[in-house]
Formats: C-alpha cells, sequence, structure tokens
C-alpha cells in the first residue's frame, strides 16, 4: 500500500472514531430491524472519482467501527461501488434508498462539503419516517436554511459538527 493511501486510511479511521465515539443525543441500540443504522453519504455530488474513494474509505471505516464498538449492522449506499461509473439509475436507486431507510432503526448523515446531493433528500426522507437521526457537518451554514436548526425543531434528531 503507498504511503497517500496509508495517509487516507488514517485520517479515515481518526475520523470514523470520532464520530462513532461522540455521544450525540441519540443512543444507538441494536435493533430487530435489517439495519441498526442507514448511513448517508455523498456519493455521485463528488466532483471527481478521488473524492468520492476517499469518501468511501472513510464511511467504511465508519461502518467498522460501528460494527466493532457497539455491533451495530449498518447500511451504506456505496459498499458495493467502487467508482462513479458504477452508480445505478436514479430510480433504482431512490427505491432502495427507500426501503432501506424503512428498514432501519437509525439515519446518520455525513456531510462533509456543501454540494447538491441526494443525502439532503434522504433526511427528509428519514425525518418523514420519523426515524432518530444524528446529521454530522462540517459547517452548519453548508446545510439548506430549513436543516440548520432543524434539532431545535423535531427532537428526534441531532446537529453535530465534525473536523
Amino acid at each position: 500500500m503507498n504511503a497517500k493511501k496509508k495517509k487516507i486510511e488514517s485520517q479515515a479511521d481518526e475520523q470514523s472514531n470520532v464520530i462513532a465515539s461522540k455521544n450525540p443525543g441519540v443512543h444507538f441500540k441494536k435493533s430487530d430491524e435489517n439495519f441498526d443504522i442507514f448511513i448517508s453519504a455523498p456519493m455521485a455530488a463528488f466532483k471527481d472519482n478521488k473524492k468520492y474513494e476517499e469518501h468511501r474509505i472513510f464511511i467504511g471505516k465508519l461502518k467498522q467501527t460501528f460494527k466493532r464498538e457497539c455491533n451495530l449492522n449498518s447500511f451504506y449506499a456505496g459498499d458495493n461501488i467502487q467508482s462513479v461509473s458504477e452508480f445505478e439509475g436514479e430510480n433504482i436507486s431512490l427505491l432502495k434508498v427507500i426501503k432501506s431507510l424503512k428498514a432501519s432503526k437509525y439515519f446518520l448523515m455525513v456531510y462533509p462539503e456543501k454540494m447538491v446531493s441526494s443525502v439532503l433528500v434522504e433526511a427528509g426522507i428519514a425525518m418523514t419516517l420519523e426515524k432518530p437521526s444524528v446529521y454530522f457537518v462540517r459547517d452548519i451554514k453548508h446545510l439548506p436554511f430549513l436543516l440548520q436548526q432543524v434539532g431545535e425543531a423535531i427532537d428526534k434528531v441531532h446537529l453535530h459538527k465534525y473536523n
């Protein structure tokens, strides 16, 4: 493994441990549903494949941390999508998201930068389904206006900044 990839994986390990160890106000507990946590993270919104791959590594580490530290199963749409060229059609993806969100107990959004991303649609679906949710964002102002104080309006949603 080259030095650059090791550095990316090391940073991903560090960030995933920080997110998984924070007390976001929602105590994730094992559930009887198909997935304990639906992890929502940008995929197609990244401008290039390299950024997607780096973020995908980070989310993979986050999933591993939830499994190792909390014994929680999680869904992430990018699990089997190595590059942006492998995305399915929008209609198929939307149906999978809805089905997987319904089958999950919690919703976790990781929003690393301001971008037009389906994570915002997924957050809306999770609110409609009344899923306990945690949003990790780098800058709250990057969120659309109605989500910037969502935790104050909806008890089941918690908003946290991360680096």
